[in-house]
């Protein structure tokens, strides 16, 4: 399946082809593996800023995404909210506030649409 997002693709076709699902299913497995230990989150932030880098280089050499909008917009916006809706539980300071993560994640959702809708080559 090609992963550049077109005017014409669905909104299910655009949030596929956003985030690496390799990339999504790592994150999952190595957030899954790690304890849940305050001195673990190193590992964590770790391994998603080297996941970060691998999406994009994943979508620019592997999938040929030529889209400068779609990579940036995947790197620094949906990657991270979608992990940090994931590892919520490990950031003692959003214990409180658990519900951020999921509507910042709802949030992003709803704008790829808007951001991500006319990408340029």
């Amino acid at each position: 399946m090609e992963r550049q997002v077109k005017p014409e693709d669905t909104y299910a076709d655009r949030i596929k082809k956003l985030i690496p699902a390799e990339v999504s299913a790592a994150f999952l497995a190595i957030n899954a593996s790690i304890p849940l230990e305050n001195d673990k989150l190193i590992y964590v932030i770790g391994f998603f800023v080297a996941l970060a880098l691998i999406s994009i280089v994943y979508l620019r050499i592997l999938e040929n995404v030529k889209s400068v909008a779609q990579i940036g917009f995947v790197s620094l916006v949906a990657f991270p909210a979608w992990a940090l809706s994931i590892a919520v539980d490990r950031f003692d300071f959003m214990q409180n506030k658990l519900f951020l993560a999921s509507g910042i994640l709802i949030l992003v959702t709803l704008v790829i649409p808007l951001i991500v809708k006319n990408p340029r080559p």
